[in-house]
């Protein structure tokens, strides 16, 4: 269950990253 959580949060963070570079 932890390595999913870890997982989850990682792709959140891909997320916002993304949505900041195109928000540019």
């Amino acid at each position: 269950m932890r390595k999913i959580l870890e997982l989850l949060i990682l792709l959140l963070r891909a997320l916002k990253l993304l949505l900041e570079i195109l928000n540019r």
